[in-house]
């Protein structure tokens, strides 16, 4: 058996941002339902949320809120284009 990288997950997750504001719980539920969907279960919210925070911290996402690690609490979007 074979290990996926721990940035497997990170273009599932991007696939849930937009441009506008999600609640970091909702990415990493949809994320979780995608999986769910395709009936292969390979990880839990709190490693997803993790992801999210290391896409915050490579600017690949942007965030608002206390900290991405409390889902809840916290937002993101994908990146404003530095020319708008």
């Amino acid at each position: 058996m074979k290990s996926a990288p721990i940035t497997f997950f990170d273009s599932l997750l991007m696939s849930h941002a937009t441009d506008e504001w999600r609640k970091v719980a909702r990415i990493v539920g949809e994320a979780l339902a995608a999986e769910w969907d395709d009936g292969i279960f390979q990880t839990g919210d709190l490693v997803l949320a993790a992801r999210v925070n290391a896409l915050v911290e490579s600017g690949r996402l942007e965030y608002r809120g206390k900290n991405p690690l409390e889902m809840q609490f916290s937002e993101v979007r994908l990146p404003k284009s530095r020319g708008a």
